[in-house]
């Protein structure tokens, strides 16, 4: 047993999802029903896989960093939000989920680095 527990820290396996976007909560946050297969749903909170965005919450309305939080916080919902996307996820902690997002074949995370809304972490 202590054999798979090393290769499954080492591995840190992705699952990979159909999910329903049920809300974007932030630049790199968003909640979605997962199809976990035979008739079952899970509501999940994710953050985007492997990318430095900037912040609403926190954050002072009269900042740079608080508008371009919130530039990509719309992007995000208009592209994303009540749509049907694919997903590839890895937890990072025992109640954290990252995920890369695709739609309709395009990765969003990447897209959002390519559009320079956010950074890659």
């Amino acid at each position: 047993m202590v054999a798979a527990e090393i290769l499954m820290a080492v591995m840190k396996p992705d699952y990979r999802y159909i999910a329903r976007v049920t809300r974007v909560v932030d630049g790199d946050r968003f909640e979605a029903v997962v199809d976990l297969g035979f008739h079952i749903h899970h509501k999940v909170d994710f953050r985007l896989a492997n990318i430095d965005a900037p912040t609403t919450d926190g954050v002072p309305c009269n900042t740079e960093e608080y508008r371009a939080g919130m530039v990509l916080k719309q992007w995000l919902k208009a592209r994303i939000e009540g749509r049907e996307v694919f997903l590839t996820t890895s937890r990072t902690g025992k109640f954290r989920w990252t995920a890369v997002v695709y739609l309709d074949g395009l990765e969003i995370n990447f897209e959002l680095i390519e559009l320079d809304l956010a950074e890659a972490d």
